[in-house]
């Protein structure tokens, strides 16, 4: 999948269900209807992982680094 952004490919990865990360662009994560919500169980251990992805720098911020 290109990414909605920035045009990159996206990389699909499993995390328990399969989303896609655009690890060579602008970071972003894109969740099919309904995987966020599955995401939302304390049980399913991805929290982690999550949270290292949204705070990774993105490129489209317009220069803004979080």
């Amino acid at each position: 999948m290109k990414c909605p952004v920035c045009s990159k490919d996206m990389a699909a990865k499993n995390f328990g269900i399969q989303v896609d990360i655009c690890e060579d662009g602008c970071k972003g994560i894109w969740f099919d209807q309904g995987e966020l919500k599955m995401l939302d169980e304390k049980d399913e251990g991805l929290g982690a992982a999550l949270e290292g992805a949204l705070r990774c720098p993105r490129s489209n911020d317009q220069g803004v680094v979080r």
